[in-house]
């Protein structure tokens, strides 16, 4: 008679379930209400809550192992690590369990545990708008993998300049990644988590880079005062394990570093724009001008004097750098008055090399671009 009374009270709020025992019931009250207290507390961020049903056997020893390489940390044992220095493995009776900011670095797929939407949705598109995709991925690892297959994405669909100054060779890439990688962990570190069913967008078009990640920003921060280098953390634990890495260096520096690279590689500053409760960084690339790119710094240096190559073809890689152009054997030929068995083995031996590369395009006419 209570219950029904009870149950009449609460009305349609009453969840009706089945259990198969005393200790299954048991379990399934303590994760509700670990549940309810996790949203509820409002002095608990939502990266230092307690993952009811994780466990230290959810550990992931790759991401785990990932994250010592980036923190220059030897070895140790994870759950000294984890519980005692970084407070992201709790001791729950005789288990432990992870919190937000532990699952997302720690585990495999942070994403199978209740409360955490932590996706990343990769996409080249050709043009400049999203009507034809090149290539695209959705990642649902931990946070420092995703950063590898980031970088991964970003480097097989983004072009090189190439450059032959004296008796180097310069590629320089479209975009300093540097300034990219910068702008992703931002995105990463500071999303709002509590946003559901919304991914952080990675989107490389043929004149830009855009990255949107959920939330609006921070209060008291403005689109207006965003560079003045103050630094307004959402998610604290997070930030700090990246701070342990080599990924990020000092708080509150990321906006004016990513502006720097971007300048100091020849491109416009980068635009922030906020649209309704998301945060973009656009990253505009060279277009057509990718080889009036400057910068030295990010570029990929070869020493061509270690491959021993003659006049005419330390030449023909600065014509066809400088004015990246084509070239065919009898256009070799007649440019530096050779033989066509002296042209085909110069050829032959960059491409070998592989500092150009050769393309059939209409039956036995070949041509060489720079590679």
């Amino acid at each position: 008679m209570k219950t029904e009374k009870f149950i009449d009270v609460i009305g349609n709020k009453v969840v009706y379930n089945t259990f198969n025992g005393q200790q299954d019931l048991l379990n399934k009250i303590e994760k509700a209400l670990a549940g309810y207290i996790n949203e509820t507390h409002e002095n608990i961020s939502f990266d230092e809550r307690i993952v009811p049903d994780s466990s230290e056997n959810d550990l992931d020893k790759e991401s785990y192992n990932l994250f010592l390489k980036e923190s220059n940390m030897e070895s140790q044992d994870f759950i000294k690590i984890l519980s005692n220095k970084f407070n992201v493995l709790v001791k729950d009776r005789d288990t432990y369990k992870f919190t937000t900011a532990g699952a997302l670095f720690f585990t495999e797929n942070p994403n199978k545990f209740d409360g955490i939407d932590a996706g990343v949705k990769l996409a080249r598109f050709d043009g400049t708008d999203k009507t034809i995709f090149i290539d695209k991925a959705t990642l649902n690892g931990s946070l420092l993998k995703i950063l590898n297959e980031i970088e991964s994405f970003f480097k097989r669909n983004t072009r090189y300049a190439t450059k032959i100054i004296g008796f180097e060779r310069y590629d320089i890439p479209e975009y300093p990644y540097d300034a990219v990688r910068e702008a992703i962990i931002n995105a990463i570190a500071h999303r709002d988590y509590e946003i559901k069913g919304t991914d952080v967008t990675f989107f490389i078009y043929d004149d830009r880079i855009e990255i949107i990640s959920p939330g609006n920003l921070k209060f008291p921060l403005t689109l207006n005062n965003l560079e003045d280098g103050n630094s307004v953390r959402r998610n604290e634990i997070i930030c700090n394990l990246f701070h342990h890495t080599k990924y990020m260096e000092q708080y509150g520096t990321g906006i004016e570093r990513i502006k720097t690279k971007m300048i100091e590689h020849g491109l416009p500053a980068p635009k922030f724009e906020l649209n309704g409760n998301f945060f973009k960084v656009i990253l505009y690339g060279p277009g057509e001008n990718i080889l009036k790119l400057q910068d030295s710094v990010h570029a990929n240096k070869i020493d061509l004097k270690k491959y021993d190559l003659n006049d005419r073809q330390y030449k023909l890689l600065e014509i066809l750098s400088q004015n990246n152009e084509n070239i065919t054997n009898k256009e070799y030929r007649e440019l530096f008055e050779v033989s066509r068995s002296t042209a085909a083995r110069d050829l032959r031996r960059l491409v070998e090399l592989n500092l150009i590369q050769k393309y059939e395009i209409s039956g036995k006419e070949v041509i060489y671009s720079i590679k």
